[in-house]
């Protein structure tokens, strides 16, 4: 999931927007996955205990589907310019997105009456 709220809000000095969709899309989308996919290679692993997969399972994961809370035309716009880029680089892998996506989080423990 991924939150793009903030992106209209204009630095209060400059009257600019803080960040272009292309920087947003840059950071969150491309960089990220690439830290996620090279941490992937490289890691340890876990057990696998009952609802955490093992290591080789997470491994055989080769789909990431990006839900946007944002949608406009220059946020998609750099989404799939980033997402070509992942997909050029990690042959195998299948990226895609979807857009104006109602995120809501789980309550955090000690909020919810019912898990204590």
């Amino acid at each position: 999931n991924k939150s793009a709220a903030g992106l209209d809000k204009p630095n209060p000095r400059t009257g600019l927007p803080q960040q272009t969709p292309g920087d947003w899309a840059l950071k969150q989308i491309y960089k990220k996955t690439k830290v996620r996919i090279s941490a992937l290679a490289s890691a340890a692993g876990t057990t696998g205990t009952g609802k955490v997969p093992t290591i080789a399972q997470i491994r055989g994961f080769r789909q990431l589907r990006f839900l946007i809370d944002m949608d406009s035309p220059a946020i998609r716009a750099a989404v799939y310019a980033e997402i070509a880029k992942l997909k050029t680089e990690n042959p195998g892998w299948s990226f895609s997105a979807d857009f104006g996506v109602t995120i809501s989080l789980p309550p955090v423990r000690g909020d919810d009456p019912e898990q204590e």
